[in-house]
């Protein structure tokens, strides 16, 4: 009896030492930042990090700013890790010198859709820091892509979108040819029908095809998924020849709002713990335009563009192969 206990606690300790080395990353705390939202972070003297979360998406390129509440104290550093726990290379794309009190990040290409995580760390340890940080994600068009259009061939054509994001993909022939654009099929990131009816997103338009005198083939949908999607494009039974096909993607429209985190002033949404201190264990407010001399200035984000479809309900829906594939 006695071996099977100590059998068993030796298992134990060796399971707590080799968790324990899988990362140095601090627990998350349960806060989540959406793309339209400013998070406000506080952190004590003996708070040595912070850490939250925020969605990406694969080959979307992410900019953040991070800013101090003061502009005589340096920002926190920024380490982002993505959903497998690799450590991003912020350092190569800071757009602002080392101790400055606002640090910006331009164009960090993000490899995997998923959940990404980040590590705030006080440049300054000595007394409290308050700061902002907000972000968003770009999805840059593929470069359009001639090639030969046919029915028994199809040409792909990979990008990536947002859940919620309204997508056009555009087929057009070339002058001269004769035969008519077509698109076979578009699947979502998990190789399945994007243009199923059931995964149309709740109060979004479903997907439509519109034509322009069989010269171009133009589909609208919205991404039901994040990550990266692929087109096929072909031409109608009977010819085929040359064309281009090209893609253009716009975010969905976010509500602005401002998430508190490490005993920042908190409202009822994304509050760190769970229970709102009361405004008197509130040393730090959200940061304002036209702050007082002494502090930074942290506007909010620009409101991202509308998705709303621009497709008429009079147009034709979408044409049956397409959907069933």
């Amino acid at each position: 009896m006695n071996r099977r206990l100590w059998n068993l606690a030796l298992g134990l300790a060796v399971a707590s030492l080799l968790t324990g080395c899988k990362t140095s990353v601090p627990t998350t705390m349960n806060t989540h930042v959406g793309e339209s939202q400013t998070m406000v972070g506080r952190m004590a003297p003996h708070r040595e990090s912070q850490t939250f979360t925020f969605e990406g998406v694969e080959s979307s390129l992410l900019d953040f700013t991070v800013q101090a509440g003061d502009a005589s104290v340096a920002a926190p550093t920024i380490a982002v890790m993505d959903p497998d726990g690799e450590r991003l290379p912020v350092e190569t794309a800071v757009g602002a010198q080392k101790g400055s009190a606002t640090v910006s990040v331009s164009g960090l290409v993000l490899s995997k859709t998923g959940n990404y995580q980040v590590v705030a760390t006080p440049s300054n340890t000595c007394g409290e820091l308050c700061y902002s940080f907000r972000h968003r994600l770009r999805y840059p068009p593929p470069a359009p892509r001639k090639t030969q259009l046919s029915a028994c061939k199809p040409a792909p054509l990979y990008f990536s979108a947002p859940r919620g994001g309204f997508v056009a993909v555009t087929v057009t022939r070339d002058p001269g040819q004769e035969f008519i654009p077509d698109i076979v099929a578009v699947k979502d990131p998990w190789g399945g029908p994007a243009l199923d009816k059931s995964q149309v997103p709740c109060g979004c338009n479903p997907p439509r095809v519109s034509r322009s005198c069989n010269n171009s083939m133009i589909l609208t949908f919205t991404a039901p998924k994040p990550g990266i999607y692929t087109v096929m494009a072909a031409a109608k039974p009977g010819a085929e020849g040359t064309g281009t096909i090209s893609v253009q993607v716009r975010k969905p429209k976010g509500a602005e709002r401002y998430v508190y985190h490490g005993g920042a002033r908190a409202t009822a949404y994304g509050n760190p713990g769970r229970v709102a201190p009361t405004p008197a264990a509130a040393p730090c407010s959200p940061p304002t335009v036209g702050a007082p001399r002494g502090r930074a200035s942290i506007p909010p984000p620009p409101p991202p563009p509308s998705t709303a479809s621009r497709i008429q309900g009079a147009q034709p829906p979408i044409e049956a192969p397409i959907a069933r594939r």
